[in-house]
């Protein structure tokens, strides 16, 4: 269904029936198209290209369920939601990386490694808080420091 340059072939003009046409209309176009480029039959060196072409697009819209789902195909297409997502401008965020890759860059080695650590540290004080209330304090109902206390 899908050819090299990943865009949707357009089964409805390769039989010559427009999107709306019945079974009866795709079946008739098929078997007037299948007489007219059978490779036994025409002697075009394409013939067989096309042969096959026809019987695709034939298979796909004889059947209901795969032609809802090459016309559902060609409407997302149509969409092209991968197109919007591909321009994306990330200029700026390149920027910034630069900016503090440059600044990272003339800083001590050993003011980068005690950077890393200080974070990595808040990281695991963090997630050990987290965990000690949930599992601790979470169940019973701890005493927040701006409650007060009851005699």
């Amino acid at each position: 269904m899908l050819t090299r340059q990943d865009k949707v072939k357009d089964y409805y003009s390769i039989l010559g029936v427009p999107e709306t046409a019945s079974q009866a209309e795709i079946k008739g176009a098929w078997k007037k198209l299948v007489k007219r480029w059978h490779p036994d039959i025409c002697k075009d060196p394409e013939a067989h290209i096309k042969f096959i072409e026809i019987s695709e697009a034939y298979q796909v819209l004889q059947d209901d369920w795969a032609r809802r789902r090459y016309d559902y195909l060609r409407q997302e297409e149509e969409h092209d939601l991968m197109y919007y997502r591909r321009q994306r401008d990330f200029s700026q965020y390149q920027d910034e990386a630069r900016t503090q890759a440059e600044y990272f860059r003339f800083l001590p080695l050993d003011h980068v490694l005690g950077l890393m650590l200080q974070s990595t540290a808040n990281l695991a004080q963090y997630l050990f808080l987290s965990w000690y209330k949930m599992i601790f304090c979470a169940p019973f109902g701890c005493i927040d420091s701006t409650e007060k206390r009851r005699a």
